[in-house]
């Protein structure tokens, strides 16, 4: 069975893909992405994504909503690792936001394109 939605975690370094059902909750997202990156899901949050030069602070989901996929089939979400003092530390992505740039449609998933594009190659001119 595969899933036609996605949710796109940045964490760090590290870009996770979640294929999530209709109606999957973001407790399912939390607990799906904590499982596969061998993360503690109860010092685990997912938290709305923003451009990296926002002042905004992030929103972080409530595990009883329901993932909005706002008509289309991919949302994205920072990861927010809690310290035992119950501090929040965001795992800031290195990578530029998706929104600054227009998704092209391909033959390649919608997520992986997205993300492949994310990264801008630099073609190689010399030689």
């Amino acid at each position: 069975m595969s899933y036609p939605n996605t949710v796109i975690v940045q964490h760090r370094n590290q870009t996770v893909f979640l294929a999530l059902p209709e109606g999957a909750s973001w407790r399912d997202a939390r607990h799906t992405f904590a499982s596969l990156m061998n993360l503690d899901v109860n010092r685990t949050l997912l938290v709305s994504f923003r451009h990296p030069n926002s002042r905004e602070e992030p929103v972080p989901y409530a595990d009883g909503e329901a993932v909005d996929w706002n008509g289309g089939s991919c949302v994205r979400a920072l990861s927010v690792e809690v310290s035992a003092d119950g501090k929040q530390v965001l795992q800031e992505p290195i990578l530029p936001p998706n929104e600054s740039r227009g998704a092209v449609p391909s033959a390649i998933p919608l997520p992986l394109a997205m993300n492949l594009d994310a990264w801008n190659p630099i073609p190689n001119t010399e030689g």
